[in-house]
């Protein structure tokens, strides 16, 4: 994977996107933290977020940069990894 070249980075719109479903996730892990009881805003969030699970993504192009594997660029809650 780490030879892969770069993906074309995401334009200015989907970069703020990007950062906005990753703030609501982090957020929606952060309630569930707090409150166990609250991960049907979890599951939400990481259904957003994970639209976000391909090249040109930063998490993705920084796993790729890491020789991350393809199921470890994005872990979701609880040890499941994202559908594509």
């Amino acid at each position: 994977m780490a030879d892969r070249a770069p993906a074309r980075p995401l334009n200015p719109g989907q970069l703020a996107r990007y950062l906005e479903e990753a703030r609501g996730f982090v957020l929606a892990l952060c309630r569930t933290a707090q409150s166990p009881d609250t991960h049907a805003g979890e599951a939400a969030a990481m259904s957003r977020f994970a639209c976000w699970d391909r090249p040109g993504a930063p998490h993705v192009e920084i796993a790729r940069e890491l020789g991350l594997r393809a199921w470890a660029q994005f872990a979701a809650p609880h040890g499941t990894a994202s559908r594509r």
